[in-house]
């Protein structure tokens, strides 16, 4: 319903998971975060960042997409789903299950 657009990738690592996003039609400005969370239900803070007035993926965005990297000490088999979310909690802007 927000018309944010994204894809998480992630990598097995020996101490957890390395998380990639790809995040287009998003609008600023905004302060995100990326949540990851666990089959009881856990949250676990995956990376923060801010987005720009004019946000990604629009034609007066300076950028297509935002990209960014960040990591978790789950295993991707601990994780059911990922949220991005605004930083005060109050809004969550998109959701990935992880099949």
């Amino acid at each position: 319903s927000t018309g944010v657009s994204g894809t998480v990738a992630m990598q097995r690592k020996q101490w957890g998971s390395g998380i990639g996003l790809r995040l287009t039609r998003v609008r600023g400005p905004l302060r995100c975060e990326l949540i990851a969370i666990d089959r009881t239900g856990q949250e676990h803070t995956v990376s923060g960042w801010s987005v720009p007035p004019k946000g990604y993926g629009f034609p007066d965005s300076a950028m297509p997409n935002l990209t960014l990297q960040g990591a978790t000490a789950l295993a991707p088999d601990q994780i059911t789903r990922f949220e991005v979310r605004t930083l005060t909690g109050d809004r969550t802007i998109l959701t990935v299950p992880n099949n």
